[in-house]
């Protein structure tokens, strides 16, 4: 039974990277199902069943190795103006949708652990030049979960050449910045050792 599993598993992996390779460069278009891929550790977002540790009326959201069922988000037009079909452009605002869990990607309006709202001062810097500095730093964080109220995400390029081409359609395989429209947070991980060399 176990090699049945790890066999589907296996399986799985290796349709979600033909899916990949097929999907990398086309369009995206509202109403397409897509994963979300933290580029450094090569996990992906999933939903889970777990309580929320700040909003305890939400759910848990997770990097993940992996495949499930819950990985895949339905992107939404956040505007009537945009319909499903229609190419996503870079600036649009748009809702992600868990169809399996049932739930959007939503930015808690609580911060993480009582810290205020506010920019922190920046006198925690470290000389470790080998190591991005830590977000938490710079700004406050707040927790992104799975809920039934959703939040208006906006869909950046990460590299400033892409924003300059002409082409403003958002392509598999983009490496992007996922930007909540009414706070300006980014939606990211926690900072944590995903080499496994303490760097």
């Amino acid at each position: 039974k176990l090699r049945n599993y790890r066999g589907r598993a296996d399986a799985e992996q290796e349709l979600n990277e033909k899916m990949f390779d097929l999907k990398k460069g086309n369009f995206i278009s509202y109403g397409t199902e897509i994963q979300l891929m933290h580029v450094e550790s090569r996990q992906f977002l999933i939903c889970t069943n777990d309580v929320a540790d700040v909003d305890k009326s939400s759910f848990k959201m997770e990097l993940s190795t992996k495949p499930s069922s819950k990985l895949y988000f339905k992107i939404m037009p956040r505007y009537k103006l945009r319909q499903e079909g229609e190419r996503i452009l870079y600036s649009d605002q748009l809702i992600l949708f868990n169809q399996k869990c049932g739930l959007y990607i939503h930015f808690t309006d609580k911060p993480l652990d009582g810290e205020s709202d506010s920019l922190k001062p920046k006198e925690r810097f470290t000389d470790a030049v080998d190591r991005k500095p830590d977000p938490s730093n710079f700004t406050t964080r707040w927790e992104v979960n799975g809920s039934n109220s959703f939040s208006k995400w906006q869909i950046l390029s990460y590299s400033q050449l892409k924003a300059l081409e002409r082409d403003q359609n958002v392509n598999g395989g983009d490496i992007i910045r996922i930007k909540h429209t009414e706070t300006g947070g980014y939606l990211a991980s926690e900072d944590l050792d995903f080499t496994g060399n303490g760097l």
